[in-house]
């Protein structure tokens, strides 16, 4: 089992679960338990994902939790797209939050092909402070 918060993937996944609660403080009542909800799951699950997989024995384990990490970035985008266009979140905390998400997805892929075991191999390669 590897320490999760040694990993710079999961530090900005840290710190964008909790922009996202930040965000969405300021949501009207009405979508509190709608689209405000909906972001903070998907941002939760980015660094939950990685920490669980961080949890698994093997790299192909490891592998598929930080692609549902992908997924859950990929998702939140979409949701802060539409908390933008609503008018639920401005344009200079959309982009600070949008960055943010376009800095961890690669960051998430390139650490998929690290640890995803060759073909015919049951382990990845090990990993460093940096991912």
């Amino acid at each position: 089992m590897q320490d999760p918060s040694r990993l710079r993937v999961f530090r900005t996944a840290e710190h964008i679960a909790l922009q996202v609660y930040r965000l969405t403080q300021a949501f009207p009542f009405e979508e509190r338990f709608g689209l405000a909800q909906q972001m903070r799951r998907a941002a939760v699950a980015i660094g939950s994902d990685i920490a669980e997989g961080c949890a698994r024995s093997g790299a192909r384990d490891f592998a598929r939790f930080l692609e549902m990490a992908l997924g859950s970035a990929a998702e939140l985008q979409f949701q802060l797209r539409i908390a933008h266009k609503s008018g639920y979140v401005d344009a200079a905390d959309y982009g600070t939050a949008t960055n943010d998400l376009q800095q961890i997805q690669p960051m998430l892929i390139r650490l998929i092909k690290r640890v995803r075991p060759a073909p015919g191999s049951s382990r990845g390669r090990p990993l460093t402070n940096n991912q």
